[in-house]
């Protein structure tokens, strides 16, 4: 198998899983239960924290441990917000972030869709002329997890703040990033990227599956949205996944400090792959081609349908993906490629490779070649 689609899951490091198993069967207890074994638990959950936080330049208390980057999202926009707020984001968001918005807006919340430009990039002065009185959040994401594109989020950041020196406490406007796609290829410090708020998932990080984070900065008033126990400063209820939680601060660790080395060795591989693929009559490359995370490559075969395109690579052994995971079994245009303003012919098209630790030069040629047999009989069938 050639696997190609790394931004959708990600198989958990060996080092990740060793760090786990205890936690199945042999540190197995309740961390909240208040007895030897329990609090043993409970002491590797802590560590575990601190650890995450050390990657992100904050302090373990603002580090919250949740079950996915989709719930992390929802906390973030849902908990930090109340009828009759604004929230501003961006027409290319994950669908956890623009789904929260639309059901936020049926419970009384404002939102306002910034757009991007053909490349998918937000300008931060079409961010900033969104910005009124009520404004209490601004949701944008690090790196798109479709077309690779990297936002400037340390200019939003600054831009926040900038505003913020003039306004009052109550009126503060937060900043959250979704950042799940960064780790790996670049680094995430929420000091450096001025947010207040920051989601990352496991599953992308050669991680474990249902594992997550939200970083909260201290003093940032946020509420729960799921009720039951205290677990997470009362804001995530339910029993703590141990070995997720373990494995998730391990995977995070490992990516941040390979980041740039890997980052180096997959953008030659990017670039190339890219390069040749644009050789193919008809193909064009979707996002920007410098402005990109190290690993994403998305590109359109105008005219021809991208799920036709992913089954018959699939049949090959080759494993890739039309839109996001999230979609990608729905047949239409991605709401990403379609908010880059390109018309149905190029949106139909899109194909999203994404590479990661195992990929090689040899994989890629040989998706290319299997590419250029589908495509050829595609276009001879019409």
């Amino acid at each position: 198998m050639i696997y190609l689609d790394y931004a959708a899951a990600t198989p958990v490091h060996k080092v990740v899983l060793d760090e786990m198993k205890r936690f199945y069967n042999i540190d197995f207890a309740n961390s909240s239960s208040i007895h030897g074994a329990g609090e043993r638990v409970k002491e590797a959950v802590e560590r575990a924290r601190v650890r995450v936080a050390k990657v992100l330049g904050c302090k373990a208390l603002e580090v919250v441990f949740v079950p996915s980057g989709t719930m992390s999202i929802n906390l973030a926009l849902r908990g930090c917000t109340k009828r009759g707020d604004h929230i501003i984001t961006s027409t290319i968001e994950h669908k956890a972030v623009l789904n929260t918005c639309k059901f936020l807006e049926s419970e009384g919340r404002k939102v306002s869709l910034v757009g991007v430009n053909s490349k998918g990039l937000v300008k931060v002065k079409n961010i900033e002329s969104l910005i009124n009185g009520k404004t209490k959040l601004v949701s944008i994401m690090l790196v798109n997890n479709e077309i690779g594109t990297i936002q400037d989020c340390v200019k939003i950041g600054k831009m926040i703040s900038k505003i913020n020196k003039g306004r009052s406490e109550r009126k503060r406007i937060l900043f959250h990033v979704d950042a799940c796609q960064a780790p790996n290829y670049l680094k995430v410090d929420v000091v450096k990227l001025g947010c207040d708020l920051l989601t990352l998932n496991g599953s992308k990080i050669y991680g474990p599956k249902g594992s997550g984070v939200l970083f909260v900065s201290q003093g940032v008033k946020i509420e729960p949205i799921l009720f039951g126990g205290e677990q997470e400063s009362g804001l995530v209820a339910g029993t703590q996944n141990v070995s997720a939680i373990v494995g998730f601060s391990k995977a995070l660790e490992i990516a941040q400090k390979n980041c740039v080395k890997e980052g180096i060795r997959i953008s030659k591989l990017r670039d190339y792959f890219i390069d040749e693929l644009l050789k193919i009559k008809g193909t064009v490359l979707n996002g920007d081609s410098k402005k990109r995370v190290a690993n994403n490559v998305n590109v359109s075969f105008v005219g021809l349908e991208a799920q036709q395109i992913v089954l018959y690579l699939s049949q090959y052994g080759i494993m890739t993906s039309a839109g996001s995971a999230c979609t990608s079994n729905k047949i239409g245009i991605s709401h990403v490629i379609e908010a880059l303003g390109f018309g149905e012919s190029r949106g139909f098209g899109a194909v999203r490779f994404t590479l990661g630790a195992k990929t090689s030069k040899k994989d890629l040629v040989e998706c290319v070649k299997k590419i250029k047999v589908i495509v050829k009989s595609l276009r001879s069938a019409f």
